[in-house]
């Protein structure tokens, strides 16, 4: 088991290259997830795969946390790419048309 962070409502797990998120991913708890995500990837190298099987629920403001995610990893020198997408999450991703930035 690696690293992990969250709250009631939403969970992380960094395990080697591969972060797992579940539960719910939106306005309510962005910013925590923010903070989170920063200390869970500040150390490590090489690219991060994202397993969003869990992850039940997101809005746009859980995407921005993503997309957050994917500038800070960069300015690292690092790439992300997203995998195992539920089917509310993918429409996220095709509404939006921003799929295509994490391998999508």
């Amino acid at each position: 088991m690696g690293k992990t962070a969250g709250s009631g409502k939403y969970g992380m797990e960094l395990d080697g290259d591969v972060l797992r998120i579940t539960g719910e991913l939106d306005y309510t708890v962005s910013q925590e997830a923010r903070v989170a995500l920063r200390e869970l990837l500040d150390s490590g190298s090489g690219p991060l795969a994202v397993d969003l099987g869990g992850l039940a629920y997101m809005d746009s403001s859980g995407l921005g946390v993503l997309l957050d995610m994917r500038k800070f990893l960069g300015a690292k020198g690092r790439t992300m790419s997203i995998s195992k997408v539920t089917p509310h999450v993918s429409k996220v991703f095709e509404v939006t048309q921003v799929g295509k930035l994490f391998g999508l």
